[in-house]
């Protein structure tokens, strides 16, 4: 049984308990497989150095951007100039990617919670939080612990209670919400990278967000 569907059946068995005030756990990340590893490396030397150059290199000529019509390396560097971009790499290499097939034809996406998704969660409305989450009662890195939610899918509320920039307001299924910083979850339909092994080399064929 898939990952996923393991997930899923957790989370159907979650809301059917009488207790529900524990988060949904995801799988913890099982590292990066080893025929990924070298690709991994090289990308997070990039990010450091924020070397658009290096990074387009391994892009397709038309790598896809977005779902209306951004595509090419030259937009892919011109975005690299913008301060959002080279944080989102940051995030989504914050998880391992998740490795499908060997040799010819893998394909290979970043972070592995866009395929490993449970299907009864709504992803407009959930987000998968990394190592070390919590939420906290205010929106400050020194603020007390609410909840411990290492590796759980939380729900984005739409009453985001003043967040600032940086932070969101969270909820266990029917349990304690509070504040995670931005940096410490992601969501399947926010950034992600696709790469897929040809010819013996790694070739990025999508980053791009939405549904």
């Amino acid at each position: 049984m898939k990952r996923g569907a393991l997930i899923a059946l957790a989370f159907l068995a979650m809301l059917s308990g009488a207790e529900a005030a524990e988060p949904l756990r995801l799988p913890p990340p099982q590292g990066v497989d080893p025929d990924a590893a070298e690709l991994h490396l090289q990308l997070l030397r990039i990010i450091e150095a924020k070397d658009a150059e290096a990074l387009s290199a391994l892009a397709d000529a038309d790598v896809k951007l977005s779902f209306g019509g951004d595509y090419g390396r030259a937009t892919m560097v011109e975005w690299a100039a913008e301060d959002w971009f080279w944080p989102e790499w940051r995030r989504i290499t914050a998880y391992p990617p998740v490795l499908h097939g060997r040799g010819e034809g893998a394909f290979l996406a970043y972070p592995y919670i866009f395929i490993d998704w449970p299907d009864p969660l709504d992803p407009f409305g959930h987000v998968a939080t990394g190592e070390g989450a919590v939420l906290r009662a205010r929106p400050e890195t020194n603020a007390p612990v609410a909840a411990e939610v290492e590796f759980a899918i939380l729900q984005l509320r739409d009453d985001q209670r003043d967040a600032p920039d940086g932070w969101a307001w969270l909820c266990i299924q029917g349990g304690d919400c509070g504040y995670a910083e931005k940096s410490d979850f992601a969501s399947p339909i926010d950034w992600r990278a696709i790469f897929i092994f040809e010819d013996g080399n790694w070739r990025m064929t999508a980053f791009i967000a939405g549904d």
